[in-house]
């Protein structure tokens, strides 16, 4: 069973709350790290944000 706070994601200020609120899916992410730009170089890594951020999906936050 989990605690109250991490069921609701509470934290003192809004990037905290969000981060907990990404780890407690249990999906496999740490927060916003993302695992892909270990294995890009700058430029590939930002030219593929941009192109997510043209293109609206679910996992658009992620």
């Amino acid at each position: 069973m989990k605690s109250v706070g991490e069921v609701m994601a509470i934290g003192r200020n809004f990037q905290e709350s969000f981060q907990k609120a990404l780890r407690g899916l249990e999906i496999g992410i740490d927060g916003l790290t993302s695992p892909q730009m270990v294995h890009q170089n700058k430029q590939e890594y930002t030219d593929s944000i941009k192109n997510e951020l043209r293109n609206t999906n679910p996992e658009r936050m992620l």
